[in-house]
């Protein structure tokens, strides 16, 4: 099953750039950390994030790598989004 997560994007130059919409599938989700140390408040602003916005890391495993990705809300939220039951309607 997949998620759909908003991914803080870096440009080339390790600034924080833009927000992107990603769909990760939560059978190769690995954890789940809290991550709010890395981004200042002008970043935020700068890509259009409200002050006290949350933000996490998850770790992906993808075959014999991992990659950690940032993203938008707190561990708290993306493990409901990881866990939510979804009904299927015909």
């Amino acid at each position: 099953m997949l998620v759909k997560l908003v991914k803080v994007e870096k440009a080339p130059s390790g600034m924080f750039s833009s927000l992107k919409e990603i769909y990760v599938n939560i059978n190769h989700i690995a954890s789940v950390t809290s991550e709010n140390d890395t981004m200042s408040l002008v970043e935020k602003k700068s890509i259009g994030l409200i002050d006290n916005v949350e933000l996490s890391r998850i770790v992906i495993v993808e075959g014999s790598r991992t990659r950690a990705i940032t993203v938008v809300g707190e561990p708290a939220d993306i493990y409901s989004k990881i866990n939510r039951k979804q009904i299927l309607r015909g």
